[in-house]
């Protein structure tokens, strides 16, 4: 009889343990570590086959408190999500699934941390700076043990000048400078919390209320000079440095330099001024114990359009290119028309628009031009700075591919018919020469012969003498 018990204890055990199975909880951890007003998600899961997996919480009726239950064949989740985590949210939460024999429960606790920061400002001369995060936990059970200054990967006490830090409960920085400038963390260690508690506290830069006072001047046509400026209120600080830049490039390096007057002021003359030197223009201020102050002055200019040459000539399947070189600015948009169209490049894969010289949509490509791609072709520069466009045209001119061969033939003909001409007239010309000749002959032959007979009878040895 005893051993017929121990026997059913055993598959009883057996079959708890086929059916029930664990319950995980992730984070793994016994304390959870909130701050209010975060959200959060844990995961319990279970591979028991029963579909009564669940959580048990003291404020399920909660609206910021929400379980979502999921099964996966043998698997069965329940997630908990929780949104904006407050003190009457903390508290023990347990996770179980019940077979109807036993009960298997995990549990865990989440303490609400309410954080209360001190986050200095650097200001140029300060002699200490402090920084601190005190915390309020919930349940109020637990309680603070240590808290341990960093910065980014470094212990505070490993810093460069780690002797001007005293770090305890808060962070003292004695003598500060920019250097220290940054986010700190205060790693907190609660009594029985496995995890320290992360609290971020930040060194703040100092920000100056500059209020710029700017002359932008616009390019014309015929300025002798432009001169464009920018003052600051420097808050009773010593102007250490000041720098003028174009594109990044300082004045000194750009060519011409010469005609730049006063690019150590903060008021900088252009003698002769070209429409090529509109643009961003930045005056760089350097003030004691500040980082630079870059005030950025505009010399504007107005739409242009450099001149297209009056027509192009092109033979069918060339390639076609056309460059639209445009100044001002602000940069003006580039539209390309065509007999007084927009030009419509989505249809029609042979045509393709590229930028050129910062400006989009400045260069037109055609590929293996067609006769239908004749006309003229206008570039339009709109700027609604000003609210103006220029623009230039150009006429295109499509040949047939053998229009070339047409001219070679008809040379190569009349060099043809030209040679064929001097050869007749000169056959014709040497036959009536040849014929004049043979006249001449029968003309003068017997006058010849007598002469000739009349001379020979009068010779000694003559026979006929």
């Amino acid at each position: 009889m005893a051993l017929l018990n121990l026997i059913r204890f055993t598959v009883l055990t057996l079959v708890l343990s086929f059916t029930s199975g664990e319950v995980t909880i992730v984070p793994n951890v016994g304390d959870l570590l909130i701050k209010e007003g975060a959200s959060q998600t844990i995961e319990c899961s279970t591979e028991s086959t029963k579909d009564n997996l669940e959580w048990d919480y003291a404020k399920k009726d909660d609206e910021n408190v929400k379980a979502i239950f999921v099964k996966q064949g043998a698997k069965q989740t329940s997630t908990l999500e929780i949104k904006n985590f407050s003190a009457e949210l903390a508290g023990s939460y347990s996770c179980k699934v019940n077979d109807g024999t036993s009960v298997i429960t995990e549990e865990i606790n989440l303490v609400s941390v309410a954080e209360t920061k001190k986050e200095p400002t650097y200001h140029f001369g300060n002699t200490t700076a402090e920084l601190a995060c005190n915390v309020v936990l919930s349940p109020s059970e637990y309680m603070v043990e240590s808290v341990t200054w960093s910065k980014g990967d470094m212990l505070v006490s490993t810093l460069p000048d780690s002797d001007r830090f005293e770090a305890k409960d808060s962070l003292v920085i004695n003598k500060p400078t920019r250097d220290d400038v940054g986010v700190y963390t205060a790693s907190i260690k609660i009594a029985n919390v496995e995890t320290p508690y992360k609290c971020n506290v930040s060194f703040k830069d100092e920000i100056l209320n500059i209020k710029p006072t700017k002359v932008e001047p616009t390019y014309y046509y015929g300025n002798k000079t432009a001169m464009l400026s920018c003052s600051i209120n420097t808050a009773g600080r010593t102007v250490q440095n000041v720098l003028w830049l174009k594109n990044d490039t300082p004045i000194s390096n750009l060519k011409e330099s010469d005609r730049f007057m006063n690019p150590d002021n903060n008021t900088l003359i252009i003698d002769d001024p070209t429409r090529d030197d509109a643009g961003l223009y930045i005056v760089r201020i350097t003030l004691d114990g500040l980082p630079p102050y870059d005030c950025k002055i505009m010399y504007k200019a107005g739409p242009f359009v450099e001149d297209f040459k009056k027509s192009k000539n092109l033979i069918e399947k060339d390639n076609m290119e056309l460059q639209c070189k445009v100044k001002g600015y602000p940069k003006p948009t580039v539209t390309w028309y065509k007999d007084n169209a927009i030009l419509n490049i989505s249809q029609d894969h042979r045509i393709e628009l590229l930028p050129l010289d910062g400006y989009k949509n400045a260069r037109l490509i055609i590929k293996g031009i067609e006769f239908s791609d004749e006309g003229e072709y206008a570039c339009k520069a709109f700027s609604s700075y000003f609210n103006e466009t220029a623009i230039k045209t150009i006429t295109v001119r499509v040949k047939d591919k053998l229009a070339a061969l047409w001219p070679f033939l008809g040379i190569v003909c009349e060099v043809v018919i030209l040679c064929a001409i001097i050869f007749i007239y000169e056959k014709r010309r040497n036959k009536r020469a040849e014929q004049e000749e043979n006249n001449a002959q029968e003309t003068n032959g017997p006058s010849l012969e007598k002469k000739e007979g009349l001379r020979h009878r009068g010779t000694p040895g003559n026979p006929g003498a």
